[in-house]
């Protein structure tokens, strides 16, 4: 019994998650932003601003629960000495960003980094 449960369960979740691996856009007239998840739980999100200069990728791991896409990015953060200039302490800083999945999309609703209300469109 115990058997089948786990089956289903890991049935459920591999589905759950199958259905939104791909590759989205953001739909804004200034940027083509791609956002990337892999089935290994991973995720590239291609940030593409105004200049080439501004590009960048993020990187991190992706879970879902229930409706509510979570992406979860490790960035550097450097702490350095104003007199000598030197990086004194490196540290990774985890920064987490809520999308909402409205069918085929998905809309940020929580993010320190990305403006909020901003609709991903799948390809």
């Amino acid at each position: 019994m115990k058997l089948i449960l786990s089956f289903l369960v890991l049935t459920f979740m591999t589905v759950t998650s199958k259905s939104v691996v791909g590759k989205y856009q953001i739909n804004d007239d200034f940027k083509i932003d791609i956002l990337i998840l892999k089935r290994n739980g991973k995720f590239v999100y291609e940030d593409r601003g105004d200049s080439c200069w501004t590009w960048t990728d993020r990187k991190g791991n992706w879970e879902l629960k229930s409706d509510t896409l979570i992406l979860n990015e490790k960035r550097p953060s450097f702490v350095i000495d104003e007199e000598s200039l030197e990086v004194v302490k490196e540290e990774w800083v985890v920064k987490e960003h809520k999308f909402i999945l409205e069918g085929e999309n998905l809309r940020l609703f929580k993010s320190d980094l990305f403006q909020k209300d901003k609709i991903f469109s799948k390809l």
